[in-house]
């Protein structure tokens, strides 16, 4: 009887914590599907998470959407929560593609179908399918423009993330451009915590006092990267390049701040991935990935796009 009462407790606990992260509770005679993310104070995985939910409802189903707040010990545990409460489908973004490992195999043993979203997953014979952006093509566009911007050659410093495979495969577009040329990465420090990125940033100015690029491995990264280069006053020195294309980050283009970014489509992968997921429900066959194009946007093209709104 202790035992029944503990997980009701917990239940109760968890029910308003997927209110406060957005979520939906399941409609009568609906179906049930579940959405957790690296972080959702995140645009863009706010951006992602709000197309799949409107898809979703668009269906007559219903979306629980819990933060994991960087953590992947949270996002196993949100999880869980979400398998016990009756989810059918769960649109992943995995906070280390290594470490939601037992959340996949918790899901595999409850015949929850998983359709990982933005940054892979270390085991992906046990999802369904994932829909991503072209993370290699991504950090390509970066060492190009960085190539187009510094012709005689630069350095670079950077904020890289190894736990989210999305991450590794930007830098490794980004290394695999720059290998051979006259831009030498001189600086890489592991992403940890939101808090400790500006930090980073700062200490590269004091131990590359002659530096020309930071790359941001997302705009949000790029963004506090931008802000210390100003803070320092060494905006005509450094220039910043980042990943995303969200409306923060083209707007700082348009004023001369961030330099260039390679943009995604958040809700283009959305939409895909609520797609597949009927697909899955139907017994239809799908392909184990699908990839989103990225773009280039510069100060020379940004006038082309909506500052306002993502891809």
């Amino acid at each position: 009887m202790k035992k029944v009462v503990i997980v009701c407790l917990a239940l109760l606990l968890v029910i308003p914590f997927a209110f406060a992260s957005g979520s939906s509770e399941s409609k009568s005679g609906s179906m049930l599907m579940g959405f957790t993310c690296m972080d959702q104070t995140n645009p863009f995985q706010i951006a992602m998470k709000d197309a799949i939910q409107a898809e979703v409802e668009a269906h007559g189903d219903s979306l629980i959407a819990i933060d994991s707040y960087a953590n992947q010990l949270k996002q196993n545990d949100a999880i869980d929560d979400m398998i016990t409460r009756g989810i059918k489908v769960l649109f992943l973004n995995p906070v280390d593609q290594d470490g939601v490992k037992p959340a996949l195999l918790a899901c595999k043993e409850a015949g929850v179908k998983v359709i990982v979203i933005d940054s892979g997953v270390a085991d992906p014979e046990l999802t369904e399918t994932y829909v991503s952006s072209n993370n290699y093509q991504a950090g390509v566009i970066n060492g190009e423009q960085m190539l187009a911007a510094f012709p005689d050659g630069a350095t670079v410093a950077l904020i890289d993330n190894p736990l989210a495979e999305s991450v590794v495969s930007r830098l490794a577009g980004l290394q695999d451009t720059l290998a051979g040329t006259n831009i030498e990465i001189i600086g890489i420090s592991h992403y940890s915590t939101s808090d400790k990125i500006l930090p980073t940033f700062e200490d590269f100015l004091q131990t590359y006092p002659d530096l020309d690029i930071f790359w941001g491995l997302n705009d949000d990264v790029g963004l506090i990267a931008q802000g210390a280069v100003e803070s320092a006053g060494l905006a005509d020195q450094i220039k910043v390049f980042t990943v995303d294309g969200s409306p923060s980050c083209k707007q700082s283009i348009a004023k001369g701040g961030v330099y260039a970014t390679a943009a995604q489509s958040p809700t283009a992968i959305g939409i895909k991935a609520v797609e597949l997921a009927y697909e899955v429900l139907a017994g239809n066959p799908v392909e184990k990935t699908y990839s989103v194009e990225t773009v280039s946007i510069t100060a020379d093209n940004i006038a082309d796009y909506d500052v306002t709104a993502w891809l």
